[in-house]
């Protein structure tokens, strides 16, 4: 099909459920119009049961407020599973699963309160849920899967705010699970879990809560927290010898030396006084416990404390 495959014009309450849509959207390059498989160009329509596989652009397209999309099976799309572009406010998207798409669900140039994404399973993507060009407000995003992702798991953008990403699980992604970036203030990342990642949680922004979180199976760095204002608490990361990424440790480093280059204000490193800290300009302890934390100074500026008989697991 050269074209969309249903396309419902300024539609409202309408339902599209139960349709096999395939290898669509070939040539079609009208900008001005929603692109994909399954569009509602209105708002209160729900998508159900629906299988697109293969479309040149996206999978399922809404542009108003109200939408229910739900249980639908999206794969080898060129642009994203699921696209956002308009007022989506009040939408949910439920127990989809979205496979080898350029990107799982993407809002486009839209400012939206109060979307719901939960249960949803999004594989080999670039963006697993992002928003281009708008704000997310007061939308939660619960309990979905992200597997593969090349780019942000999630990510928002500056003004959107007062969000949730909560229980949600992300595996062998190549950047960050979660991206708060500057202007992306108040939002809430609590009892996701990262595995098998290069990067965790990046916070750049104000007034934001980040707790509960598994972060050990990342192999880079877990989190990283700027700005101000934020609550930070029982984040777990993986238990490394080298490098800053220890930010829950049992037992003794057993290392010959320790990698803090990258070490920032938020996190410390605890040593016996033998390892070798030359790359923070630092020089080292050989007796007792040594405690070594960057100071509001800036890269490069350490100070040591002594904390012989330190007994708590984290640093």
């Amino acid at each position: 099909v050269a074209g969309n495959g249903i396309y419902l014009e300024s539609q409202f309450d309408a339902e599209t459920s139960a349709n096999i849509c395939f290898d669509v959207c070939k040539q079609i390059t009208e900008p001005s119009l929603p692109l994909g498989a399954l569009v509602a160009n209105g708002g209160n329509t729900a998508f159900s049961g629906n299988v697109v596989k293969t479309s040149g652009k996206d999978g399922i397209t809404f542009t108003g407020p109200g939408c229910a999309v739900t249980g639908n099976v999206v794969e080898g799309t060129v642009a994203a599973g699921i696209r956002i572009q308009g007022a989506a406010d009040r939408s949910t998207l439920v127990g989809n699963t979205i496979k080898s798409c350029g990107h799982g669900i993407l809002a486009l140039g839209v400012s939206a309160v109060g979307l719901v994404a939960t249960g949803n399973t999004i594989k080999t993507v670039q963006v697993g849920f992002g928003v281009s060009g708008g704000t997310f407000i007061d939308s939660s995003f619960i309990g979905n899967t992200i597997d593969g992702a090349t780019s942000q798991g999630v990510v928002l953008t500056s003004g959107s705010t007062n969000n949730r990403i909560i229980g949600n699980t992300f595996a062998n992604g190549s950047n960050w699970a979660i991206e708060f970036p500057t202007g992306a203030n108040k939002n809430v990342a609590i009892a996701n879990s990262v595995r098998a990642q290069n990067s965790g949680i990046t916070v750049a922004s104000n007034d934001c809560l980040v707790a509960d979180n598994d972060l050990s199976g990342v192999a880079v760095t877990p989190l990283t927290i700027s700005g101000t204002g934020h609550v930070q608490r029982n984040n777990r990361g993986p238990a490394h010898a080298d490098g800053f990424t220890a930010l829950t440790v049992t037992g003794t480093v057993s290392a010959a030396g320790v990698n803090v280059s990258g070490l920032t204000a938020s996190f410390a490193v605890v040593t016996d006084g033998s390892k070798n800290l030359a790359s923070l300009g630092f020089s080292q302890s050989t007796t007792g416990l040594t405690l070594v934390q960057r100071t509001s100074g800036g890269v490069g500026n350490f100070v040591g404390i002594n904390c012989s008989g330190l007994t708590a697991s984290r640093a």
